[in-house]
């Protein structure tokens, strides 16, 4: 078991990850509604998975969120952890145990709405598939290439 002292995070590193995560908040609360209107307005092609999309994006803004605002500290190799966020000075055990709960929540969403996205842009692949072959389109054009026809003409030059 390590001792109270090998525990002890840099204060140097405490303060690159206050800083970072503060600045990832803004970026990400700025960036997010251009994305929403570049989804809502420019993705036609993408049909209803640009929900899965937008669902997927709201999940990670809750992580960045929890991570800019608490700012949490994970102390390992022991199951433990301390808030650097705006909750510094009066953060016991209840404001961390809803920090994780937090944490925790937003972090299976994110993990739901990426295996969703996926899952939904597979089946579309597949059901567009289904429609035209595109490894029998031989010219380009949607008709299936003939059994007698060659695919490739390869020419042997001595």
């Amino acid at each position: 078991m390590p001792s109270p002292a090998a525990i002890q995070v840099s204060k140097t590193v405490l303060q690159y990850y206050s800083i970072y995560s503060t600045i990832m908040v803004i970026l990400n609360y700025s960036v997010f509604p251009i994305l929403l209107f570049i989804v809502a307005t420019q993705s036609g092609k993408l049909g209803h998975i640009k929900y899965f999309i937008v669902n997927q994006t709201v999940w990670n803004l809750g992580i960045s969120s929890v991570i800019g605002i608490f700012k949490p500290v994970i102390v390992t190799p022991v199951c433990g952890g301390y808030l650097i966020g705006f909750l510094e000075e009066r953060a016991g055990l209840k404001e961390s145990v809803v920090c994780a709960c937090l944490l925790l929540v937003c972090s299976i969403g994110a993990s739901l709405g990426v295996t969703l996205t996926l899952r939904e842009s597979a089946k579309e692949e597949i059901d567009s598939g289904a429609e035209t072959d595109s490894y029998n389109d031989a010219h380009g054009d949607g008709t299936a290439i003939d059994e007698d026809e060659e695919f490739f003409d390869v020419e042997l030059r001595g």
